[in-house]
């Protein structure tokens, strides 16, 4: 929400809150334009009713500006610059707040400083430690309370985006498997042998299948990580489904040589439970590439 017109006669308003980021990931064509018309409306309303200075009106000609730039944004679907610019527009009506306003932006400051996590905390701490800080303080803790709030969303919409993917892949695999069994039938996946392209693509498909079930459910337990490290786990969780299938593939020659057991359904389970343990097989390989560093030896004293 913006803040409420500061008209003489009329009381400040003590709920002011910023946009929360939930409704930005919900509903983000909606609650953009209906945020960018009321700041508008608001900047409007200050200035047709109240005395009007050079700096009054250097800030709302900034903020309508930005306004401007958040809807031209918002009709190109470049949504994220769009809540960029309208963040910066709500900020740049700070000193167009009476004291009232803006001692309520201080309280409500402060209990969002308390969900805040690392230096944009002590950050924020220290901008609204006096009573009433200075405008520049303000804004400065505003942009610090928009930046966490905009890169949580920024980490879940990475998260998002990497189970969308995952999704995808499954999807497809899935089919891949009805269509292979709908070709070829029972009689195609008799016999375990790299001739038999059905069986060899449903086991890498059940691979596939397996990883991406793998990378799905370390995704729920990943802890909160910057949005660069979670935007690079995301690569990671990809390149794990094709180690998924390269394990289910060691599993269909183990089988052939006759190592494991041959039966069709026992190398679809193992290609599947190998897709599902691909994360062992690179533990595996990053101990066999961890050299062996020798103790230090000890000089006498």
């Amino acid at each position: 929400m913006v803040p409420q017109s500061r008209h003489e006669g009329e009381a400040a308003s003590p709920d002011y809150e910023r946009i929360g980021f939930m409704d930005r990931l919900l509903e983000p064509r909606q609650r953009l334009s209906a945020e960018i018309s009321s700041l508008l409306s608001e900047l409007e309303k200050i200035f047709e009713e109240e005395p009007t200075t050079h700096a009054m009106a250097k800030w709302r000609r900034h903020g309508m500006d930005l306004c401007a730039l958040a809807r031209s944004a918002a009709r190109s679907k470049h949504f994220e610059a769009a809540w960029t610019f309208l963040l910066g527009a709500s900020r740049s009506v700070v000193p167009l707040l009476g004291d009232e306003e803006k001692g309520a932006m201080v309280v409500r400051l402060r209990n969002q400083a308390s969900k805040v996590e690392g230096w944009r905390r002590t950050a924020m701490d220290e901008l609204l430690a006096p009573e009433l800080p200075s405008e520049a303080a303000l804004m400065e803790a505003l942009v610090q309370a928009d930046a966490a709030s905009t890169n949580k969303l920024r980490a879940l919409r990475s998260r998002r985006h990497e189970l969308y993917w995952l999704l995808a892949i499954m999807i497809v695999s899935v089919a891949s498997i009805v269509a292979l069994f709908a070709t070829s039938g029972s009689s195609g996946l008799g016999v375990v042998a790299f001739g038999n392209v059905p069986l060899v693509a449903t086991s890498l498909a059940f691979g596939v299948i397996g990883a991406c079930l793998s990378a799905a459910q370390r995704i729920s337990r990943r802890p909160k990580a910057p949005v660069p490290d979670e935007r690079a786990l995301a690569v990671a969780s990809l390149i794990r489904i094709p180690i998924g299938a390269g394990g289910a593939l060691v599993v269909f020659t183990a089988a052939q040589a006759g190592l494991v057991e041959s039966s069709p359904a026992a190398v679809l389970l193992g290609a599947f439970a190998s897709g599902f343990s691909e994360r062992y097989i690179l533990r595996f390989v990053e101990d066999a590439e961890t050299p062996e560093v020798a103790p230090p030896t000890r000089t006498p004293p």
